[in-house]
């Protein structure tokens, strides 16, 4: 229940500031153009605060934080006084009006750049790409790579982290390339180039496994590997003849290395059926199947303890970890450059689901929004304020679509209007708003499926 408060919480406060900022970039680019605006509101509903300034701009704080909205004088709207005709919306020019519709998206890139230079200037805290397993007859294991081996870089592109590799694999697969080229070199060695095969890589469980998954490379983590201190007489590890030291690879059939990965299996498996579970013991690979104990809380548990060496596992983190930290200017431009990255990557996915190469099942909503929101702020700063630049991308290029009732729609609305000389008529208009808001809630409700089955 805790975590669910804190996860509104934070869904909540993520939903308002990025839709201040949306809405203030309409607000202020209208104001540079002459247009009156009448109200500025934060929320929906009933009003809890509310002031007027001198400009005549009603500012308000409403109920319900989730959503926000900027109205200004137009006559389409309402009867607008002789006098203050010059400063109906609806009567500046076709450029203005683009400026104003563009500035709400274009204000949620800037509030992703100005978010990612905090991160870089806080410090980001990344882990050095060091191969630990390769899963057998992967694309990977095909390719050559092995375990031990670093990578510098993929298709060329310098990767000094995990983050890094895993957005290149996933540009090079969201293009179609046919291959990942990737540096690498073991300890002391030259580096050389490795080529992934990319062909047969399914992209529709992208939101279930990273692009390095995919390719079948396991990480190696400043984390506990999932191998046996203790078996507890007479539990289920017990029964199916499970020993300390076995070392656990896969469960349910997925590979796996680290403890957290084993153990959050084991407490997930659904009640009543058998799991099983494959272990190296002495060099063997040996299939065992067990049926988990439920805990009161209803979890699972088979009775083993972990293996762990702390002073090892602190020096192993003081090897892997590296922290990229830069000064104002730097950091800007790191962030610059995250933020085109993540739009264009943002764009080539949105492509590939209409075109059908992408599972529509890997976009997220309110939900799983929700869910990393209060992930993400419960891991510091540094990590809500990436999670926030991220969902802000997202925002404003969704804001972008050419959907009825978006801004993207009214921009569409405008190049018609430029195009045969004249606006549609208000019948048009009215009827591609009724066909946006159908394409929303349908759109909606697919989201929330997604993230319901998935967190499910």
């Amino acid at each position: 229940m805790i975590q669910f408060l804190y996860s509104l919480l934070a869904f909540l406060a993520t939903v308002s500031l990025l839709i201040a900022f949306h809405e203030y970039g309409h607000f202020l680019v209208a104001r540079w153009n002459g247009v009156h605006v009448l109200r500025f509101s934060i929320g929906i509903g009933p009003a809890v605060w509310k002031r007027r300034d001198a400009e005549g701009t009603e500012w308000v704080v409403a109920a319900l934080p989730l959503g926000g909205y900027v109205r200004m004088l137009d006559e389409r709207e309402g009867a607008v006084p002789e006098q203050e005709l010059d400063r109906a919306f609806n009567r500046k020019s076709l450029g203005q009006r683009c400026a104003i519709v563009l500035a709400g998206p274009l204000f949620n890139l800037l509030a992703a750049v100005l978010a990612f230079t905090l991160v870089y200037m806080i410090g980001v805290t990344g882990l050095r790409p060091v191969v630990e397993d390769i899963l057998p007859d992967s694309p990977a294991a095909r390719a050559g790579l092995a375990p031990g081996q670093e990578i510098f870089a993929v298709a060329g592109r310098p990767a000094s982290s995990w983050r890094a590799v895993n957005e290149a694999l996933l540009r090079s697969l969201i293009a179609g390339a046919p291959v990942a080229e990737l540096s690498v070199a073991a300890v002391a060695e030259e580096r050389y180039l490795v080529a992934v095969s990319l062909d047969g890589v399914s992209l529709d469980t992208l939101s279930q496994e990273t692009p390095l998954e995919l390719l079948g490379v396991q990480p190696r983590l400043p984390a506990p590997k999932a191998v046996f201190d203790t078996v507890e007489p007479g539990s289920p590890a017990d029964r199916a003849g499970l020993l300390p030291g076995d070392r656990v690879v896969a469960a349910a059939g997925r590979p796996l290395l680290y403890w957290q990965d084993f153990s959050r299996a084991v407490r997930e498996h659904p009640a009543g059926t058998p799991l099983s579970l494959e272990v190296m013991r002495q060099g063997r690979r040996l299939s065992v199947e067990l049926l988990p104990a439920r805990t009161e809380e209803g979890r699972g548990r088979i009775g083993v303890g972990l293996r762990a060496d702390a002073a090892q596992l602190a020096e192993l983190r003081r090897e892997l970890e590296r922290v990229e930290s830069y000064s104002l200017f730097p950091a800007l431009g790191q962030a610059l450059r995250r933020t085109w990255d993540i739009s264009v990557l943002t764009l080539r996915v949105l492509g590939q689901i209409v075109v059908g190469r992408v599972s529509a099942d890997n976009l997220s909503g309110p939900v799983g929004i929700a869910y990393f929101a209060g992930v993400s702020a419960l891991q510091g700063l540094s990590s809500f304020c990436t999670f926030l630049a991220v969902v802000s991308i997202g925002l404003g290029i969704f804001n972008l679509l050419p959907i009825p009732i978006l801004d993207g729609g009214h921009l569409l609305y405008y190049l018609i209007e430029y195009l045969k000389g004249s606006p549609l008529s208000d019948f048009q208009q009215a009827a591609g708003q009724r066909l946006g808001l159908f394409l929303l809630l349908g759109l909606f409700l697919l989201v929330c499926y997604n993230d319901f089955l998935r967190l499910a």
